[in-house]
């Protein structure tokens, strides 16, 4: 009777060990933060690339921007509202970039029961270009919206420019 009792109590732990494993799984705080990290990686670059490299990059970047959706990017850029001026804009960076790192550290996220988010983040981005190294950080705000079953972004701003050597 005592080895039934533990078979029994093993298999609940099971079940709840992969109830939880599923719940965080789906989670929308998981979803938006692999979106980020696809949105960062669109910007990343280890060399040499060919054009058609960059428009994949440019398109992966843009394509986690809700339908309508606005960038605050001072001091750096202006508002941008509109997709193809956004895939232009990383293009460009890429391409007089020889390398960019991107990373967000810092990150504070707040999901709301409407479809809706909040991320607070600092991104970091060390990379090189003519002139030699550089970095850029700055603190940012991304507000997410439900699309359909994804996450995408609504709003994004440059709220603080911490640091600045010209990388871009």
């Amino acid at each position: 009777m005592r080895s039934g009792a533990v078979r029994a109590g093993v298999a609940v732990a099971l079940v709840v060990a992969l109830a939880l494993a599923w719940r965080w799984y789906r989670s929308d705080e998981r979803r938006i933060g692999n979106e980020l990290e696809a949105l960062l990686a669109a910007v990343e670059k280890t060399g040499a690339e060919t054009q058609l490299d960059r428009l994949g990059h440019a398109r992966s970047f843009a394509k986690r921007f809700a339908e309508s959706f606005v960038v605050t990017a001072k001091p750096y850029e202006g508002t941008i509202t509109d997709r193809q001026q956004l895939m232009a804009l990383v293009d460009g960076y890429r391409e007089m970039s020889t390398s960019v790192r991107a990373r967000a550290v810092d990150r504070d996220l707040t999901v709301r029961s409407n479809g809706t988010a909040d991320l607070y983040a600092v991104i970091e981005l060390d990379g090189a270009y003519g002139s030699g190294p550089g970095r850029e950080r700055f603190r940012a705000r991304f507000s997410w919206v439900e699309e359909g079953r994804d996450w995408r972004i609504a709003e994004a701003e440059i709220l603080e420019r911490l640091e600045a050597s010209g990388l871009f």
